[in-house]
Parts: C-alpha cells; sequence; structure tokens
C-alpha cells in the first residue's frame, strides 16, 4: 500500500528533525546554563524565582526524552518502509510517549502563563496528527498487512 509508505517517510522525517532538535538541546544545556548565570550576574531580573539547578535537570530531561522520540521514530520509519510489524508496535508505543509528553509541556505552558494562541494551536494540530496515525496503525487492515509479511 502506498499510503503506508509515505506515512514511513513522514515518520521517518518526523524522527530526522526530532533527534536532530534533541541532539542539539543536549549539546547546548551547559552553554544555555552559562548564558543564564552571566545574565543573572550582569543584573537581570528576568530569571528571578528560576533555579539553575532544576533547569539544567529539566533541559537535559527535555532534550534527551526528544532525542530519544525522534530516534524511536526514525527506526520505527525505516521499519514500517518494510512493513514490520515491531515497527508498527515501536512507532504506536513512540506516540503515546509523544502525545503524553506534548500534553504535559503544553499543561506547563498555561501554569507558568505563557501559552499563546499560536503555540497551543501548533500542540494541537501535531497531538491530533499523531492520533490520527495512531488510529490509523491500529487499524485491522493494517495490522493484518504488517503481520502478513
Amino acid at each position: 500500500m502506498i499510503l503506508v509508505r509515505v506515512i514511513a517517510v513522514l515518520i521517518l522525517i518526523f524522527g530526522l528533525a526530532t533527534s536532530f532538535v534533541g541532539i542539539s538541546g543536549l549539546s547546548m544545556v551547559e552553554t544555555s546554563i552559562r548564558i543564564m548565570e552571566e545574565m543573572r550576574n550582569a543584573g537581570s531580573t528576568r530569571l528571578n524565582g528560576i533555579d539553575l539547578s532544576s533547569m539544567r535537570i529539566v533541559l537535559y530531561l527535555t532534550s534527551g526524552l526528544s532525542a530519544l522520540i525522534g530516534i524511536s521514530s526514525v527506526i520505527s520509519g525505516i521499519g514500517i518502509l518494510f512493513k514490520k510489524n515491531w515497527a508498527r508496535l515501536l512507532w504506536l508505543g513512540t506516540i503515546i510517549v509523544t502525545v503524553v509528553w506534548m500534553a504535559y509541556s503544553l499543561a506547563m505552558t498555561f501554569i507558568n502563563g505563557v501559552a499563546n494562541a499560536e503555540g497551543v494551536l501548533e500542540y494541537l494540530v501535531i497531538e491530533a496528527v499523531l492520533v490520527a496515525f495512531f488510529i490509523f496503525f491500529s487499524r485491522e487492515k493494517i495490522r493484518v498487512q504488517f503481520s502478513a509479511e
């Protein structure tokens, strides 16, 4: 089915982009923390109330999770191209982790008072696409295709 292959390529592209963001984020955590410390030392009040050691942990966790989701998506996309059932299951698990993480992130933007309409819309569109992918790959017709080969 051509649709499955097109979706596999989309998953692969999503995975590559997410991996890049995660790995880049991991490589920039210490620089970001150092810049925040310098801003605070220079008298900036923008970072008042932010514990930089906690911020470091949050940045490592979010960047690491992003990299993990990206790598998992790349592996899933390649496996789905070859219609491997393990890849379909891995992708379904990756979707669940991603949707939960994005829902948590969205809730935190509201709690911290930094939510804006464009950001919320972006989250909702991505979550809707991921849920549609989950429904698509959970259908009996698709499951049969992956278990037959």
